[in-house]
């Protein structure tokens, strides 16, 4: 009887856990996302003004950070892996 309760209660767990993943992986996708396409509008508007040297750094600042690490600490905002979005904003960026 005790065996059942416990094995109840750890199939609730960790069906809980699982669910608490898939909704984290699901914003981690979404702000990784719409944060390459500012990446990459910016880097677009680095190429057409003659800034070759930045538009790389770019990318570079953006894969910094792993989608793992996002996903899988989600105790932590999705803000705090990306602190300085300067990388992400049009105009010039020193990397």
């Amino acid at each position: 009887m005790v065996v059942s309760f416990v094995v109840a209660v750890f199939a609730a767990v960790m069906l809980a856990l699982c669910l608490v993943m898939f909704i984290r992986n699901e914003k981690v996708y979404r702000y990784r996302k719409n944060l390459l396409e500012q990446v990459s509008d910016a880097a677009h508007d680095d190429i057409n003004n003659g800034r070759y040297e930045a538009w790389q750094a770019r990318y570079d600042a953006y894969s910094e950070v792993e989608y793992f690490d996002m996903a899988l600490k989600f105790w932590k905002p999705l803000d705090s892996f990306y602190p300085d979005k300067a990388f992400a904003t049009k105009g010039d960026f020193n990397a």
